[in-house]
């Protein structure tokens, strides 16, 4: 049944180090009735350094922006939440 069938996609930017600062761009493709929030997670060396709880996000491509004050590994993990406009 085709109409069990949902495709959502979400696109997104690699997280890059430029001028100081890492960055990742992305963007929720609508493809349903529905209002999305999104979440992230920033890690230093796998330990939690900075979160944003969910927040609205529209149609427009959303920017994260870190400074990092140290050099090593940094991981960032984002979420992409949904809720069905009924």
């Amino acid at each position: 049944m085709t109409s069990d069938l949902i495709i959502e996609k979400m696109t997104a930017t690699p997280l890059v180090y430029h001028e100081g600062t890492l960055t990742v761009r992305f963007k929720a493709l609508y493809l349903l009735e529905a209002t999305y929030t999104y979440a992230y997670y920033i890690y230093y060396n796998d330990t939690l350094i900075e979160s944003n709880w969910y927040e609205p996000i529209g149609k427009e491509e959303v920017s994260i922006d870190y400074k990092p004050l140290h050099s090593g590994t940094y991981k960032l993990r984002l979420f992409l939440k949904k809720k069905m406009i009924r």
